[in-house]
């Protein structure tokens, strides 16, 4: 019988304290941005890989370990870093037909405030339903939290 090796992930407060460091993924041979996103960033966050886009106005972000699936509290401290707060995200699992799997240990974070989502389910868009204006990278994560 075999024994895989224990990974240990870090703590919240561990993770709340890792920098976001920028990566320009055209180095690495991945093109992101295109005719229906207006954001794409990147960074190594840690032992993690992290992209967010903005897809027809709606955020999105995926977060890989090249050994693991992301742990629930990389998920969290992630998403309340990088997108703004009054967003919702959520982890959909989309009908068979249009599920992709690319890559073995990557989690998937879009945003939810959407006019087909009903009211009651998280809170109210912005005025004008505008998506919010990415703030800028900063040494410890995009919005400095």
């Amino acid at each position: 019988m075999s024994r895989r090796k224990q990974l240990k992930a870090p703590t919240r407060a561990e993770l709340e304290r890792q920098p976001f460091i920028p990566i320009d993924p055209a180095e690495h041979g991945v093109r992101l941005r295109n005719a229906v996103n207006d954001t794409v960033l990147a960074w190594r966050w840690g032992a993690c890989s992290v992209i967010l886009t903005r897809e027809y106005g709606d955020w999105h972000f995926s977060i890989a370990h090249p050994d693991r699936l992301p742990t629930w509290d990389e998920v969290v401290v992630a998403r309340y870093r990088l997108v703004p707060d009054h967003v919702t995200m959520a982890m959909i699992l989309p009908p068979r037909h249009a599920y992709v799997d690319i890559h073995r240990f990557c989690l998937q974070v879009v945003s939810i405030d959407r006019p087909d989502v009903p009211r009651g389910y998280g809170p109210p868009r912005p005025a004008g339903g505008d998506p919010p204006t990415l703030p800028g990278a900063q040494e410890n994560g995009p919005t400095g939290q």
